[in-house]
């Protein structure tokens, strides 16, 4: 018999950090369900998968213990009729209901995901509710997974948990760039003709330089760390646009900073985007200054299109930006250093371009889907054979790891890079193609390859 494992989540972007993951354990001998709160996105990604799913509301930003309870009571009646032999529950809110729900459901292993430490930054006592809240779902829990160094080792400062199993996130690096269920972070013609599309839409001169943030728009992910850096480039860089993509954050809405942003002539705010790519390709710098992470996705994005990132040096962060090699990280909430770096590379190209490619490379290495699922696999299967249960056996056949040239990879950067730098900052193609050191005849053909996209 099939071991059923649940993927609890309170929303579905949650869920698609796992994209591609439901699939391999199906294959894998698994009966993978999936459980959010109704999204229309929600049936989409259970069929891609080749999975079965259930919609239950569970509001992340809910103060009302009666809510939850109701929530509680729809998950145990879940697990009692489909019997999971692993429940894993992700996020704050999602950790405590699905813990609680699968122990009372006599569910026998618990996992509880630990995506960062969530009683950093916070005065003394909302730290303590936290630290309650997710002590509590740890005492439920069996076995505990994280997704970076930095969180592992602040969950086990925190003494929330103290054996955690090292579950990276993987990133798509390979391939052509679209806007569908799977996204795809490779430097090709689809991306650069978007991006050329975007600098047209938002009407910046060819010679500006770009500085971009992916996020939700709230406190701690550092929006108003963020608009102090900006105004300080400025100051040496006045001709600097800033691009901030991103849903307002209902839970803890900023309208003070969402005001200053939409009301200054050189800032854009798009709102929540699905398709990444064009905004990361645009991009000369990405900065991610939140508080706090998991091990950030939006870094490895950027470092997937070949972007160096700057951030600050908090938990999660730290794991996703290597200092001084694929990109720069500063002091928590020193807004006038972050400032500097971002100048720094805006004044560089050259160290910007090295710190890109040896930012994808080090992506590559290490977050390959193929190589990421094995491991969360095998973390799974230690798990069962732990508790005593057989594991599954596979029911199709699973593909090996790609083997990555990375010579002939980061030529293809080179050749993108300066394919970038000829269309969106309209610099000649012989200058370009030296800058990067890159065959002009490729540049031309990628350059011509994006004009012939429709």
């Amino acid at each position: 018999m099939k071991p059923v494992i649940v993927f609890l989540a309170p929303v579905t972007s949650v869920l698609r950090i796992w994209s591609g993951f439901f699939n391999y354990l199906r294959l894998r001998g698994f009966h993978v369900h999936l459980c959010a709160s109704p999204n229309s996105n929600f049936h989409e990604i259970a069929e891609n998968e080749g999975v079965e799913y259930t919609e239950i509301p569970i509001d992340r930003g809910s103060k009302h213990p009666l809510k939850d309870i109701q929530t509680i009571k729809e998950l145990i009646r879940l697990f009692r009729k489909i019997k999971p032999t692993i429940v894993v529950s992700t996020t704050a809110k999602g950790c405590v209901i699905g813990t609680i729900a699968a122990k009372f459901a006599d569910v026998p292993i618990r996992v509880m995901t630990h995506w960062g430490v969530i009683t950093d930054g916070h005065k003394p006592i909302t730290r303590q509710f936290y630290w309650l809240m997710m002590k509590t779902a740890s005492l439920l829990a069996t076995a505990h997974t994280g997704c970076s160094d930095s969180v592992i080792r602040g969950s086990k400062k925190a003494k929330i948990a103290k054996d955690i199993y090292m579950m990276r996130h993987h990133v798509f690096t390979q391939g052509e760039s679209e806007a569908g269920y799977v996204r795809i972070f490779s430097p090709s013609a689809k991306p650069l003709k978007e991006a050329l599309v975007l600098r047209n839409k938002f009407k910046f001169p060819p010679n500006v330089p770009i500085i971009v943030n992916i996020g939700r728009i709230t406190r701690y992910k550092g929006i108003f760390e963020l608009i102090d850096a900006y105004k300080i480039v400025l100051e040496s860089l006045p001709e600097t646009r800033l691009i901030v993509v991103g849903p307002h954050d209902m839970i803890d809405p900023v309208p003070d900073a969402l005001n200053w942003l939409n009301n200054h002539p050189q800032v854009i705010v798009t709102g929540g985007q699905w398709n990444l790519a064009p905004y990361y390709s645009i991009a000369d710098l990405f900065i991610c200054p939140s508080h706090r992470e998991g091990n950030p996705i939006v870094v490895a994005e950027a470092s997937a299109m070949g972007i160096p990132s700057v951030g600050f040096h908090v938990t999660g962060v730290c794991d996703a930006i290597a200092d001084g090699i694929t990109g720069t990280l500063v002091p928590f909430q020193e807004s006038g250093t972050l400032a500097d770096a971002i100048v720094d590379y805006l004044k560089n190209p050259i160290k910007r371009f090295e710190h890109g490619q040896n930012a994808r490379r080090r992506v590559v290495e290490n977050q390959l889907p193929e190589k990421v699922y094995a491991e969360h696999f095998q973390g799974y299967m230690d798990m069962l054979l732990h508790k005593g249960f057989s594991t599954p056996e596979p029911i199709g056949t699973i593909e090996p790891p790609p083997q990555i040239d990375f010579e002939t990879d980061t030529l293809k950067l080179r050749i993108w890079q300066a394919a970038k730098q000829h269309l969106l900052h309209e610099e000649s193609l012989d200058f370009v193609s030296k800058k990067f050191n890159a065959d002009p005849v490729e540049v031309q053909k990628l350059v011509k390859s994006v004009y012939e996209i429709e």
